[in-house]
């Protein structure tokens, strides 16, 4: 399709006046009109730029950017998906420093209990000492 074609189509069809196309493509009204009365034909970045406002791609149809047909874009690439192994390798780390930091925890608790318990102990036997001296 010739890019004046499909350029009039997009236009038309489109809820948009033509002072909204102006002020989208940073150009004046009277070019729509033009475009619109065959008198002049659109650039094609011009043309790139109506596709895009559309949410479209140029698909040129020639060499010299005459003729085109806009286009869905083509999706994005997916993200390869991680390696198993290596997600296993990762879950069996993160694992392991939860073991070793629920150790660390236990550790820490029990020597505290039993600090506590020896400092108890400790105070009892000086206080039967310390009576006994009396």
């Amino acid at each position: 399709m010739k890019n004046i074609d499909i350029v009039k189509k997009t236009i038309l069809e489109s809820p948009w006046k033509r002072m909204t196309w102006a002020r989208e493509l940073a150009l004046q009204r009277p070019t729509i009109t033009n475009w619109l009365a065959g008198r002049t034909n659109p650039k094609p970045e011009t043309v790139k730029k109506i596709a895009e406002l559309i949410g479209k791609e140029v698909k040129w149809l020639n060499k010299d950017l005459t003729e085109c047909e806009f286009v869905d874009p083509e999706p994005e690439a997916a993200e390869p998906l991680p390696d198993i192994n290596e997600l296993i390798r990762e879950n069996n780390r993160l694992k392991n420093q939860i073991v070793d930091m629920q150790a660390f925890y236990i550790r820490n608790l029990v020597t505290e209990v039993v600090n506590r318990v020896l400092d108890e102990k400790i105070d009892k036997i000086l206080e039967e000492k310390l009576k006994g001296k009396e």
